[in-house]
């Protein structure tokens, strides 16, 4: 049961999700306030993934290298940064910010359903993180 695409296509979309999103960011955080939130959105969701290690020995085998809390903070940090943008999903659904908020974290609890919640425990901390993340450390 795999957590999130991994292998090329997970490589693939975890650099164009950096690419474009935290592309869009830098100019507007500076790099540094762009870095140290990265790095404490993934240090949280690691947190949750020894957590889960604690609490199952299933899930800790089942942690996979991935990129996808790294793809969804970025995203929700972009949605929440840019409220009133566009974004436009395969030509099929164009959401606002505000809903590339609801939906990041939507898609990335069905999946956490489908699959097991616990395995998914990094991912779904780093929606939350970047959901709430304090707006005012992101100011210059």
């Amino acid at each position: 049961m795999g957590v999130a695409p991994t292998g090329a296509l997970g490589l693939i979309l975890t650099c164009a999700s950096i690419y474009k999103f935290g592309g869009e960011l830098a100019p507007r955080w500076g790099d540094r306030r762009l870095r140290r939130f990265a790095i404490q959105i993934v240090l949280a969701g690691g947190v949750a993934a020894a957590i889960g290690g604690l609490i199952s020995d299933d899930a800790w085998r089942s942690y996979r290298a991935g990129g996808w809390a790294i793809s969804d903070a970025l995203i929700i940090a972009w949605a929440r940064q840019y409220p009133r943008s566009t974004i436009q999903l395969y030509g099929l659904l164009v959401l606002s910010g505000r809903q590339l908020v609801g939906f990041t974290i939507g898609v990335t609890l069905l999946y956490a359903i489908a699959t097991n919640p616990l395995l998914m425990a990094p991912e779904l901390m780093a929606c939350l993180g970047a959901a709430y993340y304090p707006r005012a450390w992101l100011t210059r």
